[in-house]
């Protein structure tokens, strides 16, 4: 019997599936088509620094996608915890967000003294509901939010129950708004959690959404020691160790179907390779658009895809950074809203990476290591004419808005490099260099969601549009839904 899983992409989603269906005793193959393992949730050493390219920081919630897959696969992670898991800064006010809630409910009395007795209240019913989305099905709870409201889980709803569905959700977030967040201190900063990890704003959001975003930093986090590419490097030897093989600079050109069932991955060489499933670790995009040649229901999946938000892409500022021109009180994690009349509008929000000093492999001893992740359109970007000048003006724009927050950047700055979102895309191989799978809204969460099986047999999807917004911690809890489905489709 054929055994063989042949899985397109070595990022953190085909890395993880690989080690998972090794250990149920499946035969994995990995082929990766550029030199280095990882994706987005991959490292890189610059000068003495270490940067990660895009995941940085997790949170510990408890049963989270990343704890029950080391668990499943007997790996340990080498954590750093942080406190507060993250930090909301915009124009006079700076939020903490501890793993106390006390704490959390303190920072925000500070700030917003007068309003204080509604935060409380929308803190105590987002937490509620958050609550209730983990204890529904605390171990195979997607990280799509499934189950928001009881029908949403069964996939064979009628179409009334989720236009119902949608719509409480939507009129429930839009009743939190006109009852608490009237001022817009207030709303900056629920925007600043919903706009990074969803990438849309609070009252474009479904009101289960903006509780699980909220709530994850609530439980507190950690980074790991060493860079977030740890996790693909232990995760790789998880898989070469059980007889799986990771293949680099390996790409695939087409996925053969017949007869709407996949039968084989046509390489780049003209080697054609034959398994009993075919998992795909790439945007849908990518897998329909080019992978895929044939058939009405790719067809079908195309205008599909046509029709959702499609996600933004980042550019970056990688920077080693004095430690004591930094402000006591940064924190690991910063949403950062700068003051876009100031700026001229020209500048969104910034998300603010540090990494620890208490790893020392991060940076020489006396600095630390920070990215500077900003937001733009993947049509913003085009090689050719204006597009040096057109990385230039971006970081410039990039540093004076971090000025604000760091006054004596200037000072501490002894390295900074760049990335746009044609970079990304050259060393994660998504269109654009797009980020953090389709933005999440109404049109994509319950049942609408994207899911792992395809419209082919034998052919299945992992990715961060599985799981939008959740990163990680996403990715995990779709890879382990899947593994579970291949198993037994198969057994």
């Amino acid at each position: 019997m054929n055994d063989l899983a042949l899985i397109i992409g070595a990022g953190v989603g085909g890395l993880t599936t690989g080690a998972l269906l090794a250990r149920r005793g499946w035969r994995v193959k990995i082929l990766e088509q550029s030199s280095r393992m990882g994706g987005c949730c991959g490292s890189f050493s610059r000068s003495g620094f270490k940067f990660d390219i895009g995941a940085t920081l997790f949170p510990n919630v408890p049963c989270s996608g990343l704890d029950l897959v080391s668990k499943d696969l007997g790996l340990v992670w080498n954590r750093i915890f942080v406190d507060p898991f993250s930090q909301i800064c915009f124009p006079g006010h700076r939020i903490g967000l501890y793993s106390d809630p006390e704490a959390t409910l303190e920072e925000w009395s500070r700030e917003f003294p007068a309003r204080i007795h509604r935060i409380n209240e929308l803190l105590k019913s987002l937490s509620k509901i958050d609550y209730r989305i983990r204890q529904r099905n605390l171990n195979k709870v997607s990280g799509q939010v499934f189950g928001t409201i009881k029908g949403l889980e069964q996939k064979r709803q009628s179409m009334l129950l989720s236009l119902i569905s949608s719509r409480y959700e939507k009129k429930s977030a839009q009743g939190l708004l006109n009852r608490v967040l009237k001022e817009n201190g207030i709303l900056s900063g629920f925007d600043l959690q919903t706009i990074f990890w969803g990438q849309t704003k609070f009252e474009m959001a479904s009101l289960a959404y903006v509780s699980t975003v909220m709530g994850l930093p609530l439980n507190g986090g950690f980074c790991l020691k060493g860079g977030s590419d740890a996790i693909c490097r232990l995760l790789s030897q998880y898989i070469r160790a059980n007889g799986g093989e990771i293949s680099l600079n390996s790409p695939v050109e087409k996925v053969m179907v017949q007869k709407r069932k996949a039968t084989g991955l046509l390489l780049k060489t003209g080697e054609i390779l034959e398994g009993r499933c075919y998992i795909s670790n790439t945007t849908p995009w990518s897998l329909y658009e080019d992978l895929l040649s044939e058939g009405f229901n790719r067809k079908r999946m195309i205008r599909r895809l046509s029709r959702l938000p499609y996600p933004n892409a980042v550019f970056a500022l990688f920077l080693g950074v004095k430690e004591d021109s930094l402000p006591a009180q940064l924190g690991h994690k910063v949403f950062f809203l700068p003051d876009l009349v100031r700026d001229g509008n020209q500048t969104g929000p910034l998300f603010i990476a540090l990494a620890p000093k208490e790893d020392p492999d991060r940076a020489p001893e006396g600095y630390r290591a920070m990215s500077v992740f900003h937001y733009t359109s993947p049509k913003h970007w085009e090689s050719g004419a204006g597009y040096t000048e057109n990385k230039q003006q971006m970081k410039g724009r990039v540093l004076r808005a971090l000025k604000r927050l760091i006054p004596f950047l200037d000072e501490g700055l002894c390295f900074c490099e760049s990335a746009t979102p044609l970079t990304y895309e050259r060393f994660t191989s998504r269109p654009g260099g797009i980020v953090n799978g389709i933005p999440q809204n109404l049109a994509v969460i319950g049942n609408k969601a994207l899911a792992e099986s395809t419209c082919f047999r034998d052919l299945y999807l992992i990715s961060d549009c599985n799981s939008p917004g959740l990163g990680v911690e996403g990715i995990c809890r779709a890879s382990l839904d899947l593994v579970d489905r291949v198993c037994k489709r198969y057994e």
